[in-house]
């Protein structure tokens, strides 16, 4: 059982799964080189940078700004996970957290097959989700009043 962290603010359950989990199945907790360790309640037992292998064929893409993530990308199942780079509206539509992750849809869209892309903070796209992700990188939809 491996608990990969998107971003330390999502280090919420990690330990108790760490603690209930490691004895019996081998739990372990994974976040990148370059999340602030001080910053988590939870004790990493492994680091990784983007580009080594992970779990379950994860691929992983460091998001730099404003604060450290890492988009994961489930192979198996052609599914992107996202922290805070993307945020749901109350509409249920979407708009960018993350000007980096928005930059770097393009070339991630060119070499991903993304059927479905879970969000943190947004209700699952399991229907056409490459082209919602295509439809953000090129209209880049920010946060404003106006939408309600």
């Amino acid at each position: 059982m491996t608990v990969l962290l998107c971003t330390d603010w999502h280090d919420r359950s990690a330990q108790e799964i760490l603690n209930r989990y490691s004895r019996q199945f081998g739990a372990s907790i994974w976040v990148h080189e370059a999340t602030p360790l001080g910053s988590i309640a939870c004790e990493p037992t492994h680091t990784f940078r983007e580009g080594d292998p992970l779990a379950g064929e994860v691929q992983a893409f460091l998001i730099k700004s404003p604060h450290p993530e890492v988009a994961f990308y489930l192979a198996p199942a052609r599914t992107l996970v996202v922290a805070d780079a993307l945020w749901g509206t109350p509409d249920g539509r979407l708009w960018i957290g993350s000007h980096e992750f928005c930059s770097r849809l393009p070339r991630l869209l060119e070499e991903l097959a993304v059927e479905t892309l879970l969000p943190s903070h947004a209700e699952p796209i399991v229907a056409d989700a490459h082209a919602v992700l295509a439809s953000i990188a090129i209209d880049r939809p920010e946060w404003t009043d106006e939408i309600s």
